[in-house]
């Protein structure tokens, strides 16, 4: 499997395919995390649509495989928000790709710096956000299931 095979398209987060890899997302880090996550922990659709923020769907033979999405929280400043890569389609670069474009999205909403947080439980997206320039910050509020926090600067 490679990236070539893969396309990166921004989506309503109210739409089947986005539905689909929210649920994914969801089920995943019910599993993953010691206090459990439900679908109701998930942000408002609204704040992830235009013009207040994007929602980005990877797909592979018309399949959702991947999602992020992006909501502006502060005059120029975004936070990325529900990054998920199905796992069979981890470690092909598919979260970079996905970050990337989020960051790109980002800017034609005329931000100029991201946040996200991300819980212990997820050492790859510790290690993935740190190796695309996110440094760790203070804590901020508004994001559940959170225990490590990063900013980036995008100009």
């Amino acid at each position: 499997m490679d990236l070539e095979s893969v396309s990166v398209t921004p989506i309503d987060p109210r739409s089947p395919s986005a539905r689909e890899c929210l649920a994914a997302y969801a089920a995943e880090l019910a599993e993953r995390f010691p206090e459990g996550y439900r679908e109701s922990d998930l942000a408002d659709p609204a704040e992830l649509s235009h013009p207040h923020g994007a929602f980005l769907v990877a797909t592979h033979m018309a399949a959702p495989i991947g999602c992020g999405g992006l909501r502006t929280v502060d005059a120029g400043i975004g936070e990325i928000r529900h990054m998920w890569v199905h796992a069979e389609f981890r470690r092909i670069g598919l979260g970079r790709l996905l970050i990337a474009e989020l960051e790109r999205a980002a800017g034609d909403l005329g931000l100029t710096a991201l946040r996200l947080g991300t819980h212990r439980s997820l050492p790859e997206a510790l290690a993935l956000y740190r190796s695309l320039g996110y440094a760790e910050i203070e804590p901020y509020e508004g994001t559940a299931h959170t225990d490590h926090w990063f900013a980036k600067r995008l100009r």
